[in-house]
């Protein structure tokens, strides 16, 4: 049995605290588009070495987005889904669902992310969350391998984004 750091509920993902996120996470190093961070205890690492967020996004206190990487060799698209909605809260719903010929966009609807995020300087009251999956490098082109995807970038959402393309 598993020891839980923080009672249910807590954000572990978008809409953590920073002091939550810092407490599961170690900082490696610092990019103009965010953090990279190495995961500890809760979040295996990779094998090759990769930082599994390579750019985590923060604002008021809270993490906003994050850019996560899977091995090289990519995982599946059910697979990095999955890896992504154990860092969503629970009641995180999917509004759409489009594949196209560079990536996958999910559009994600939660009520506790829009608790969270109706502070005016983050804006979504509605909690709408985008996430962009890529197999980056996966044969040495830029199409979507759905069973090699390799980077899931999850984003504050926007009224629109199911008209969102590659």
């Amino acid at each position: 049995m598993t020891q839980q750091l923080y009672p249910a509920g807590t954000l572990v993902g978008v809409g953590a605290t920073d002091e939550v996120w810092s407490s599961l996470h170690r900082e490696v190093q610092r990019r103009p588009n965010g953090l990279a961070y190495s995961p500890q205890t809760v979040y295996d690492p990779l094998p090759d070495g990769t930082n599994r967020f390579a750019a985590v996004a923060h604002s008021e206190g809270l993490i906003i987005g994050f850019l996560m990487q899977f091995p090289r060799d990519g995982v599946s698209a059910d697979s990095a889904k999955r890896s992504i909605g154990e860092l969503l809260p629970s009641d995180v719903q999917i509004r759409f669902d489009h594949v196209f010929a560079k990536c996958e966009i999910v559009g994600l609807q939660s009520a506790t992310i829009g608790r969270e995020f109706s502070k005016p300087k983050i804006g979504d009251p509605e909690g709408l969350l985008l996430l962009t999956l890529s197999s980056l490098n996966v044969g040495g082109g830029d199409r979507l391998e759905p069973a090699h995807v390799t980077e899931a970038n999850l984003t504050l959402g926007h009224v629109g984004d199911d008209k969102a393309q590659c």
